[in-house]
């Protein structure tokens, strides 16, 4: 037992003083440390619980349990289960090694009614044995998040279905204190990440000269602004300088934004593959591929090609006791997609390697390819 006198330190603390350095993912280079201030992390916080549990009632405010299966280091497992509970109140059951078993397995016995979860959770929760033949109870969800990656429509639809949840995706940055965007609970447009939250705000501008404002209906990289954006990268003026212009946050993502705010995520912006001189996102082979009954998750990477200059190789995890050919796989994508998008090569893999976030990683995947 401690000795030490229960008296708060004698500093004082500002809203604006740093509280987190948070690192980002490194998918795309060396992690960087976001700066991070209380009003962010705060305001964050209190702004999910309002958008998720208060305004649209999912669960009573004294109910909250939330389902820790996102590292609490990553932006968005602390903000969507410390960042809720801490300005809320409730509940968070962690789970140390999120597999679907041990997901399962907390869900049936603690009943927490809040998941925040990547798409490998859900895929996983959803083609576990006990929750296909319908035998497990996971009724006690009644919102589930998904971010860190785009979720196939086609899991989200299962999933609901077997348990009435509702689940809604949404978009955010280390840079920006984690979310940006979210689907409204009551208004989801499938395949979408949702409208800006309140005090931000969001434009689509061209990819290439990052100025030109892109109507609704085009394609762009997203820039925005807020009290969420992070004041810097830690001693890395360069990068922030190359982040951060004119006041608005660059992602680097690559977006669609309609006629009523309602952002899709295209891609990386760094993941796009110019084939031919044609942009190529990634993404869009992934989810045609998903669409296959046979196949569990799929995963597209660019590589250099002599002729092409870049060209798709498609990673494929099927469905346990499924087989499927290259010769297969081509004739199903030639369907729906357009000839240049059509990948050079087809790989069969037992699971996809992911970041600590839970994201398909597809540098590792590419660097599989060099081996």
């Amino acid at each position: 037992v401690g000795t030490h006198p229960n008296t708060e330190p004698d500093i004082e603390v500002s809203m604006d003083d740093p509280i987190r350095l948070q690192y980002t993912g490194g998918t795309t280079g060396v992690p960087k440390g976001c700066v991070l201030t209380n009003r962010m992390v705060y305001s964050m916080g209190y702004r999910t619980a309002l958008w998720t549990i208060r305004n649209y009632t999912v669960v009573g405010p004294d109910e909250v349990v939330t389902l820790a299966a996102i590292p609490l280091n990553h932006v968005y497992g602390f903000n969507a289960n410390v960042g809720i509970t801490m300005t809320n109140g409730g509940t968070i059951i962690v789970v140390p090694q999120p597999k679907p078993d041990a997901l399962l397995a907390e869900i049936v016995k603690n009943k927490p009614n809040i998941f925040a979860a990547v798409p490998a959770m859900l895929i996983g929760l959803l083609n576990t044995p006990l929750v296909q033949a319908g035998e497990a109870d996971i009724s006690s969800l009644k919102g589930i998040f998904c971010g860190s990656a785009p979720c196939p429509v086609a899991v989200m639809e299962q999933l609901e279905a077997k348990t009435g949840a509702t689940i809604v995706e949404g978009y955010g940055m280390s840079e920006t204190s984690n979310i940006l965007t979210i689907n409204p609970m009551h208004v989801r447009k499938a395949g979408s990440v949702g409208v800006a939250v309140p005090d931000t705000d969001l434009v689509v501008v061209d990819a290439v000269d990052g100025k030109t404002p892109v109507p609704p209906g085009g394609t762009g990289e997203l820039i925005c602004r807020g009290p969420q954006v992070m004041t810097k990268y830690w001693e890395n003026p360069e990068a922030t300088e190359a982040t951060i212009r004119d006041g608005w946050l660059y992602t680097a993502d690559i977006v669609l934004m309609d006629e009523d705010g309602f952002i899709f995520i295209k891609d990386r912006k760094k993941d796009m593959i110019i084939v031919n001189g044609f942009n190529v996102f990634p993404r869009e082979i992934d989810e045609a591929m998903f669409a296959n009954p046979k196949v569990k998750e799929a995963c597209a990477v660019g590589i250099m090609h002599p002729k092409k200059g870049e060209a798709p190789v498609l990673y494929t995890v099927l469905k346990e006791g499924e087989e499927m050919t290259a010769e297969e796989a081509e004739k199903y994508l030639r369907q729906s997609l357009a000839p240049y998008k059509i990948p050079i090569a087809y790989e069969f893999i037992s699971e996809l390697p992911r970041t600590a976030a839970g994201k398909a990683d597809r540098k590792a995947l590419a660097a599989l390819l060099d081996d």
